[in-house]
């Protein structure tokens, strides 16, 4: 697992602290680092996400490369939606899991798009 990129993305949630609630900062914080931590098991060399804070205390998680787009929408109470869309021909996909659950094999085959090679 990409231990740097999980420390990177703490580091990075710090600054929308001011955004939230502390009890909701903490809940969505926790639950996207275990998301992501999950998500590099399961799909190894993911690239660092864009992210920035949402509505409902919700953090959101941005890959967006060439033709593919795919965010994670993290809520404080676990929910994650998944939406992915592919330009070229305007495939559209979406799932709703909870943060800690296994990722189906739709939620790998859509990720992959975004791994680093080598």
């Amino acid at each position: 697992m990409n231990i740097k990129l999980v420390k990177d993305l703490r580091r990075y949630l710090k600054q929308f602290k001011e955004s939230y609630k502390d009890d909701d900062y903490n809940k969505a914080s926790s639950n996207t680092l275990d998301f992501l931590k999950n998500l590099l098991r399961e799909v190894p060399n993911i690239p660092f996400p864009n992210a920035c804070p949402g509505p409902d205390a919700m953090i959101q998680l941005v890959w967006d490369k060439n033709i593919h787009f795919l965010s994670a929408d993290i809520f404080p109470n676990g929910n994650v939606e998944l939406f992915y869309k592919k330009r070229d021909d305007v495939t559209l996909w979406a799932e709703d899991i909870q943060f800690d659950s296994s990722l189906s094999e739709d939620i790998k085959m859509h990720f992959l798009h975004f791994q680093n090679q080598g």
